[in-house]
Formats: structure tokens, sequence, C-alpha cells
């Protein structure tokens, strides 16, 4: 099976049947980049003619970066997902009249998995197909005895009133304010305060049942819910320039501050903050090249822009590359080393973990390691922690869990 950039056609899952096919006829890892043209075709097989074997691109990672970064682009991801919210049994009833239900059943199905394995890994399990299945049949009425059958919904348990998820890697969103100006953009803090009507208290506004959440309904009966209370506190102003309500859902993510938001697993309480797709967009700089210095300024701003989201493993190098006015070699392969780190590492972010807030402290780390002056001097780097913390009274040591709320090496 070769890769030819098409839709649909996914690269890392051609890229795995590569090295297994490799791996079963004895060509080791250093012998790949020879081999590497034998799993393309059509696009991608031009691509690789014009761009890495006309330029005399020999290393099989550069090689496999540079036809990923090409074919793979965040515009094409966002079809992806926009085709597999939009891919409805109705939708296909419509293109083709012709055909039975049992045939436009037959036919979504094997779309929506077409579409599942161009997703991202937290689409590929047979309970997110399931669950996309049901909303893409919503209001179908013969299948309405099947959706009825009881399904396993994801639902966050909150024993304690006190636990919050805290998603904003400032406090309280102040951080960017402070620094960028009067910046009004939502934070995705999600607070119970027993004075207020906690968690335990409140209705779901589909059914109005204490208890119940919106997530156990179908997409489509959280949309009609949603009119219902458009329409009756009377905000159908077609001049708002509100964005459409999102959940967060196992299967549904959000875009929050530059970021991909979502749910680590149905079965998990964590949540994550990715890159949005600023990533695909960074390039391995040529010291060669006559406009070096330039792409110099571009990439650093890039992978700072990232490291500033989710990244703070990558802050220090960044920092002190923007330190460099004129760059030499030396300089453009350091930046290179941690550029070539998250373009590997896309999918590396943030992780956010309940606490609870009674206990809760905030723990402050300033070392000069984190500062991005050689001589550590003048600037110091911080991360502020907020988390819970385990005693050993008997050596006399401590642990903590928590989650990085605001972090600088600037």
């Amino acid at each position: 099976m070769k890769y030819s950039g098409e839709m649909y056609d996914v690269f890392d899952l051609k890229m795995n049947l590569f090295r297994d096919n490799c791996s079963k006829v004895g060509i080791e890892e250093h012998q790949l980049a020879p081999a590497f043209s034998i799993m393309l075709r059509g696009k991608a097989s031009i691509f690789y003619a014009n761009r890495l074997c006309g330029r005399g691109i020999r290393d099989f990672d550069t090689m496999v970066d540079n036809v990923r970064r090409y074919f793979e682009t965040e515009e094409k991801r966002q079809s992806y997902l926009s085709e597999w919210r939009e891919t409805t049994f109705n939708r296909i009833m419509q293109k083709h009249p012709d055909k039975s239900k049992t045939q436009v059943l037959d036919d979504l199905i094997e779309k929506l998995a077409l579409i599942q394995r161009a997703l991202p890994v937290s689409y590929h399990s047979d309970e997110v197909l399931r669950t996309q299945l049901l909303n893409a049949c919503s209001g179908i009425k013969e299948l309405s005895t099947a959706m009825r059958i009881q399904h396993n919904q994801y639902i966050i348990q909150q024993p304690d009133p006190i636990d919050q998820y805290w998603v904003d890697r400032t406090y309280r969103g102040q951080g960017r304010n402070s620094r960028f100006g009067n910046n009004h953009r939502d934070r995705a803090i999600r607070e119970s305060d027993p004075n207020s009507g906690g968690r335990g208290n409140k209705k779901c506004f589909v059914c109005k049942r204490t208890g119940c959440w919106s997530t156990k309904h179908l997409m489509e009966d959280r949309r009609k819910a949603y009119e219902r209370y458009k329409s009756n506190r009377d905000v159908r102003d077609t001049s708002s320039t509100a964005k459409e309500k999102t959940f967060l859902a196992a299967t549904e993510q959000l875009i929050f501050n530059g970021g991909i938001v979502s749910l680590t697993s149905a079965t998990d309480t964590s949540i994550t903050l990715i890159q949005k797709g600023q990533g695909t967009k960074l390039q391995l700089i040529d010291t060669t090249s006559p406009t070096a210095q330039q792409d110099y300024v571009q990439q650093r701003a890039r992978g700072a822009y990232i490291a500033s989201i989710c990244q703070p493993e990558a802050c220090f190098d960044l920092s002190t590359a923007a330190q460099h006015k004129e760059p030499n070699d030396e300089n453009i392969k350091a930046l290179n080393r941690r550029l070539k780190w998250q373009m590997d590492s896309l999918d590396r972010g943030l992780h956010f973990i309940p606490l609870d807030l009674a206990t809760a402290k905030l723990f402050v780390f300033v070392d000069g390691s984190f500062a991005n002056n050689s001589d550590l001097t003048s600037q110091l780097g911080f991360v502020i922690v907020l988390a819970n913390e385990d005693l050993d009274d008997d050596n006399s040591t401590f642990t903590i869990h928590g989650i990085i709320i605001h972090f600088s090496s600037t």
C-alpha cells in the first residue's frame, strides 16, 4: 500500500506499513532512506522527485518530515473534522435517493469509518465511532428503537464540590491581560462554589433533571434545547458575533487560547492542551540559504509561540535564541535541534488533572537554570504550579501532584 497524498490517505498509517514491510525483508533503520520512495505514488511521488530527490536530500527523517508537512496540513485536518461532523444519514439519503435506507446506513458507516482513521488518535476508538453514528442518525424514525438502547456515556462524577478543573495556564486568566493589554478571552475555569449552587445542584439544560448531563443526550436534542433557551430569553439578535456554544466531551474537542483542549479519554477525568496546528508550519533552517537569518527569526517566533501556549520545555532554548541578532551557524544548529523536537512532538502539551482546592497550594520554582542569559544574570525563569502535596515526615520530604498554571523564561 503506497501513500499518494490524497484525501483519506493517512501518512502515518502508510509509514507504519512501510516500516513493517521493511522489517520483514531485513531492511534496518539506517537503510530506510534509499527505500523511502517505494512507498510513494501519485502526487507524493512527484513531490519526492521534485523537492527531495532533485535537491539531494538523503536523510530519512528529513524526507519524512518534508512529506508529512506538505501533505498532512492543518487545513486537511480541519476538513476531516468538518466532514466527520457533517456526514449524516439524511445527507447521504439526499445524495442517493435511489438507495434503500439499509444501503444508506451501510454507506454512512463506511464513510464515518473512512474519515475516522484520518482523525487524531483520540477519535480512533469503537465507542467514538458508535457515538458519532448515533448523532448522524438522529431523527430517523426507523432507527429510533435502536437509538433508545442505553449506551455508555462520558460522565464526570465530582464527589467533592470543591474539586475543579484549571485550564488556563495563568492564574484566573490575568496573566495575558497584564502582559499584552486588555484581553477579554473567556477562560475555561469551572468552579463549584457551595454558595453559588455547586455542581451537584445543577440541572441538565436539555431535560431539566438534577444529576443529568447534557452529554447524555444526542447532539440534535442539545441544539433544540439551546434554540428553546434563545427563544425564551429573547436573544435572537442576528447581528450578534458570539460563537456558537460548544461542549467539551470525549468525542468533541474545543479550540481555546490558540490550542486544542480535549478530554484525555472517555474513562479519564483529566484534560490536555496541545498546539492547534502551528507546529506543522515549523521548518528547519538551512545554514547555507541566503535568507537564513530571516528564516531564523521567523521559525524562532513560531516555536516560541507554541512554547508559550503548551510547551514549557522549549522556552529556555527559544528565549536564548532570541538574543542572537545576527545568528551564526552554531546558533542556527542549536535552534534547529529545538525546532526538530517541537516538530516531532506536535501532540505534546500541558496535562490538567482534578485538584482538591481545599488543600491546594501554589508552588513557585525560580531557578537560574531556567534563565536565558549565558552567565545566568539579570533574567530569571520561573514556573508556578498549583498542586496538592503529600508529606513524608519520616524522610522530611514531600511530593506534589498538580498542574502548571504559568511559566516564563524571559
